[in-house]
């Protein structure tokens, strides 16, 4: 993505359909999915190609490609997260409490299989329901965030199936994000209302251990006063060795192991999404953020480096607002085309396309593909409704 292809954007957009859902009749008196439209964007909006993406939808995933669709089925409750495996041909998803089914399922998205390849979990897993998943950075490992009243937390050795350690993170964490560090050391964070953790995985004893993150009492730029400190709602480690907190305050925390180095002030509002280019090197991995505001936000890759940045000015490039983009979208008699301002809750980057979630379930496609140089730069923003 080019920093300067954010500079003008223009608008277009496909007319979104009367209905929302779509059944066909297989044989008398059954009834099997046809099509479905919008997605479960707190479960994340996850691009496999261009617009190839997978989706969460009740109790489905969906993966719609080139305008078709197909349709994963494993889970008898309703989807509450989704992550793809970092090779990308893998995803895992876990249903939320409620469900008999077993609560975690592993899929071969690439190439398309409807069959999971194998289900995670007990009967006891199941009632609790899963509030997060996360892959290690060479796939082997599966971390699970399991919604019992101790919220505990499991890793799994997927491909053979058995749980390598598990913990209990206590009664009043209610962890919301999880994310394993791009080194290969078992490292992850986790982080919820007031916390936020790094866990070492020591497989072979079956042992975990943490170390807390100072989380700052006062807001970024906020005079001293009364505060609290922040939720964490979202993470991400950036390729340059350090761990990346959204928090509810709209700021984004920058650590060094357990230490904070630095803190923004990026949004107004929580900050939902944490978004890195697959692949980039590190000096460009350049970082996107989203958040309830509406905004989405571009990074430099020195704003989140070990060392102090140079210059504050180069920190944030730029900043979209698709509040103000969005309310432009308009179909027959002036209506507009989305049911409200758009709230970001998910972000995904594949090469010169970024795929936004929105809290009312809409994904907006974003196509930076004009150059730094051209000044015909432009930003499609089109709805594609699932």
């Amino acid at each position: 993505l080019s920093p300067g292809a954010l500079l003008h954007p223009t608008i277009s957009a496909s007319l979104p359909p009367e209905d929302s859902l779509s059944l066909s009749l297989s044989s008398p008196g059954s009834l099997s999915l046809h099509a479905a439209y919008g997605a479960a964007t707190a479960a994340g909006v996850h691009a496999l190609g261009q617009d190839t993406l997978l989706l969460a939808l009740g109790r489905h995933l969906v993966l719609h490609e080139a305008g078709e669709q197909r349709f994963l089925s494993a889970h008898d409750a309703k989807v509450q997260c989704l992550v793809l495996h970092p090779h990308g041909a893998l995803a895992a998803s876990g249903q939320q409490a409620g469900g008999a089914a077993a609560p975690i399922a592993i899929w071969r998205v690439v190439p398309f299989s409807p069959e999971p390849l194998l289900l995670l979990g007990d009967s006891e897993a199941a009632g609790a329901g899963v509030r997060a998943l996360a892959f290690s950075a060479d796939g082997k490992t599966l971390g699970a965030l399991f919604a019992h009243a101790d919220h505990t937390l499991v890793l799994y050795d997927w491909r053979g199936a058995r749980a390598l350690a598990a913990v209990s993170l206590g009664p009043g964490v209610a962890p919301l994000a999880l994310a394993f560090a791009p080194a290969a050391d078992g490292t992850l964070a986790v982080g919820g209302p007031r916390y936020l953790r790094l866990w070492s995985v020591r497989p072979a004893g079956g042992t975990i251990e943490s170390v807390g993150c100072e989380l700052p009492d006062q807001p970024v730029g906020q005079p001293a006063g009364r505060a609290r400190k922040a939720t964490v709602t979202a993470l991400a480690w950036h390729p340059l060795g350090t761990l990346l907190a959204g928090t509810s305050r709209g700021e984004i925390l920058v650590y060094r192991g357990a230490a904070l180095l630095r803190a923004y002030h990026a949004h107004a509002g929580p900050v939902f999404a944490l978004a890195l280019p697959h692949g980039a090197p590190a000096e460009r991995a350049y970082l996107l953020s989203g958040g309830k505001d509406g905004r989405l936000r571009l990074w430099g890759a020195d704003a989140f480096g070990l060392s102090e940045p140079a210059s504050a000015a180069r920190q944030e490039l730029r900043t979209v607002d698709l509040r103000a983009l969005v309310a432009r979208l308009t179909a027959g008699a002036g209506r507009p085309q989305l049911l409200g301002p758009p709230s970001i809750r998910s972000v995904s980057w594949m090469g010169t396309l970024v795929y936004v979630g929105t809290r009312a379930g809409e994904v907006l496609r974003l196509d930076y593909s004009a150059s730094e140089e051209s000044p015909e730069a432009t930003l499609l923003l089109s709805l594609i409704h699932i």
